[in-house]
């Protein structure tokens, strides 16, 4: 939580920042807003844990000083460019595309998340 949640709201502020369109930028700053409160979240949680159990402070203190490689950050749950990118342009053409085509057609039926994986 601590680590995702952080890169989250940094990648959601950028999104906000950088989207030209009024709406989507309104919307990106909600969300970015939204998991800034979850990154606090999980740093409060882990504060509290550390005041409640020693044993938490000196684990985390231990890897603190250990700095992960930046370019492999998939164990932290952190994407590289190239599979980010890989995701999100089969996420458009697998998922995004499709949906915007049905809901052009007027089928009747909205794009679950099961259809989006089907």
């Amino acid at each position: 939580g601590c680590i995702n949640e952080t890169v989250a709201t940094l990648v959601a502020h950028a999104a906000a920042e950088r989207a030209t369109d009024p709406e989507t930028a309104r919307t990106l700053k909600e969300i970015a807003a939204d998991e800034t409160r979850h990154a606090a979240l999980a740093w409060r949680f882990v504060a509290w844990a550390c005041r409640r159990d020693a044993r938490i402070r000196t684990r985390i203190a231990k890897r603190a000083l250990v700095v992960p490689n930046v370019a492999d950050m998939s164990g932290y749950g952190i994407l590289d460019r190239a599979t980010l990118h890989d995701v999100v342009t089969r996420g458009f053409a697998e998922v995004v595309a499709p949906a915007v085509a049905a809901l052009a057609k007027d089928e009747g039926r909205a794009t679950t998340r099961s259809d989006a994986h089907a």
